[in-house]
């Protein structure tokens, strides 16, 4: 009985290791995990109106937990398209945006060299995107982009 109750324990920590590692590297290839729960899915309306800041942009540096900002880690993006709020940035050629530090799966991982649509809030010295915003790898994001380059055209 004693070794059954074993093996049962040790299966048991090996399926929560393999859905831990698997949850991480999907955080990790910069997608949310389709188990988050935010208060409810946001409309790309709702993430203009709520966002002071949304581009499109290429993670130039990534710095883990920023030492001002203990809960947050520091993401500097060269932006490629700018949609919203730059244009009073006095220096946009580069936009720092601070993520928060979690090991929840559901958080957002951004990686140097990948490119990003943004939506973030905040003043400049202090830019910051969360979990349940639209922020996310610009794969897959060709509607939304469309949508934001009409607004930007006066269409």
């Amino acid at each position: 009985m004693l070794k059954v109750i074993r093996l049962l324990s040790i299966c048991l920590f090996y399926s929560i290791l393999l859905i831990a590692v698997t949850s991480k590297v999907e955080a990790q290839k910069g997608e949310k995990v389709e188990k988050c729960e935010c208060p409810a899915k946001s409309s790309l309306a709702n993430e203009i109106k709520s966002n002071s800041v949304i581009f499109l942009g290429q993670v130039i540096e990534v710095r883990p937990q920023y030492p001002l900002h203990n809960n947050f880690y520091y993401v500097r993006f060269l932006p490629m398209k700018k949609y919203k709020g730059l244009e009073n940035y006095p220096n946009s050629e580069s936009v720092v945006v601070y993520a928060p530090v979690s090991t929840d799966p559901c958080t957002l991982k951004f990686i140097k060299g990948n490119d990003y649509l943004v939506f973030a809030d905040g003043n400049p010295a202090f830019l910051k995107t969360n979990s349940c915003s639209m922020s996310g790898l610009q794969e897959g994001r060709s509607q939304e982009i469309l949508e934001l380059n009409k607004l930007k055209e006066g269409k």
